[in-house]
This record gives C-alpha cells, sequence and structure tokens, in this order.
C-alpha cells in the first residue's frame, strides 16, 4: 500500500476497510496504520488501537508490535505495561526483529515484567543479530556497564562502533568518547573528533561540550 501514486492508494485504502470488515487480520493491520498515521483519512488512535488488536489475534506480528507500542505509550488506550510486555512477547516469539529489541528493554528496566537482565541481553543479541541498530546499541550498552554480562569494553566498542556507522547519535558520541579516554580501543584524538563531530553536528550537546574539550 505504501508508495503508490493518490489513486491507486485510495484504492487499496478502500479496499483494505472492505477487506477488515470482513475479517481479514492484515488488511485490518492495514487499516489501523493508516488510522494511527492518518494516510489518507483524519488521525483515530481508538479506532487503531481495536483494529492492531483484532490483526493481533490473528496472529498478524507486525499487529502484535505496535499494539505493544500502543499499550507502552497510552496510545489510543490507556498505559499498560504488563499488556505492552505481552504483545512485544508474542511478537518476538512470532519472529519479528524489531519486537527483540523492544522486549529486551522491557526485561531490563522491569517494565510489565520483573527485571531480568539476562532475558534482557538475550533479546538485544537476537536484535543486533537480525540487523535493528537500536539492539545494537542497548547490546553495546550491556557490555559496557556489565548488564547481563561481564564488562568488557573491547566488544562494547566494537558494537558502538557498527551502530555509530548505521547512524546511531548515541552510539557516535560513545565512539567518540571511547577513542577519546582510551576505552576498550587506543586513545586517538583525531578519530575521536570525527566521530564526536558527527554527534554535535545533529545536536548532540555532549558530544558538542566535548568537541570543545579535544579542540582546546
Amino acid at each position: 500500500m505504501w508508495g503508490q501514486d493518490v489513486e491507486e492508494q485510495d484504492k487499496a485504502l478502500l479496499r483494505d476497510e472492505k477487506m477488515a470488515e470482513m475479517g481479514f487480520s492484515f488488511s485490518q493491520f492495514n487499516r489501523a496504520v493508516a488510522l494511527q498515521v492518518g494516510l489518507g483519512m483524519a488521525v483515530d488512535k481508538k479506532k487503531s488501537f481495536e483494529l492492531y488488536k483484532r490483526a493481533s489475534e490473528g496472529n498478524v506480528k507486525e499487529a502484535m508490535f505496535n499494539l505493544g507500542n500502543m499499550y507502552l505509550n497510552g496510545e489510543g488506550t490507556s498505559v499498560n505495561n504488563e499488556f505492552a510486555f505481552k504483545w512485544f512477547k508474542k511478537s518476538a516469539d512470532f519472529g519479528f526483529a524489531e519486537a527483540y529489541n523492544n522486549l529486551g528493554h522491557l526485561y531490563r528496566t522491569g517494565l510489565g515484567t520483573p527485571i531480568n537482565l539476562t532475558e534482557a541481553l538475550k533479546y538485544f543479541q537476537k536484535a543486533a543479530d537480525a540487523g535493528i541498530v537500536g539492539g545494537l546499541f542497548n547490546l553495546a550498552q550491556s557490555h559496557a556497564f556489565g548488564s547481563g554480562t561481564p564488562v568488557n569494553k573491547e566488544i562494547a566498542f566494537e558494537l558502538y562502533k557498527r551502530a555509530a556507522e548505521a547512524g546511531v547519535v548515541e552510539a557516535q558520541y560513545c565512539v567518540g568518547s571511547a577513542l577519546f579516554f582510551g576505552h576498550g580501543v587506543p586513545a586517538d584524538n583525531a578519530e575521536s573528533l570525527r566521530w564526536i563531530t558527527k554527534a554535535a553536528d545533529a545536536g548532540h550537546e555532549a558530544a558538542m561540550a566535548l568537541k570543545e574539550v579535544i579542540q582546546f
């Protein structure tokens, strides 16, 4: 449905509306996305939530993930961390990679489930292995701070660098900081400045401050 011209998009929206009413789960998901973001119609978060719920009950893993986010953020419904955890877990069990990272976050923070740093690490690893850049960053954090695994600055640096190369601004700052202080990698002011400048140019305030120190 996405990326089509206006006429084709309108036809797709009408088709999804009819098929959603008939109980087709993926059409319910498409309709929910359109209502959530206002694609070709007015935004209606409550209707979007209800359609995500119906699609999730039809085992659409993407809908489960979005439903979890709506519960987590109180979008179209009240905040309910336990239900957020439930639907992220179901989405992850169906193999939806983005759910791995969110599930790891809930295990790490204790939102909707008891804190379990071992499980958090496991799901961050699964997310990273699936190419989810947020998973790479969170996995790096786990190794940097010894969350669910012994501290390993070298592994953390390599993971931060992969996330930084993928455009994660916070990871760019972490790479530059590690290179400046020599955490997990030999200190290198020139390379540190290159990464810190990337983060600073993206508006990262701590990077701006460190850039002034490096250039002093």
